[in-house]
């Protein structure tokens, strides 16, 4: 799944690397000057690997709930993403 995320983002190893070396203390990414909609496809990824194993556990939640209250969105945008996310797994299996 992460690798076809990072194909389809265009990220490479060292992209992924950087990524992860730029993430907040508290496991939340820093700002980054990003377009609104790769903010939202990002979080539509982590739900989308988040449903690798049929549900999301209670950790893979609260993370995706603190990053989408990072990104100020709402409840019930978070129901279409989530949805989205899930229309996108099953296509991928």
């Amino acid at each position: 799944m992460f690798e076809a995320i990072a194909r389809e983002i265009g990220a490479g190893y060292l992209e992924r690397k950087q990524g992860i070396a730029r993430a907040g203390e508290d496991g939340m990414p820093i700002r980054l000057e990003l377009r609104w909609s790769d903010q939202v496809r990002n979080l539509e990824d982590m739900l989308f690997v988040g449903y690798c194993d049929g549900s999301l556990d209670p950790t893979e939640k609260q993370v995706i709930i603190r990053y989408a209250q990072f990104l100020d969105i709402s409840q019930s945008q978070l129901s279409f993403i989530r949805e989205d996310a899930k229309r996108r797994f099953a296509e991928f299996k």
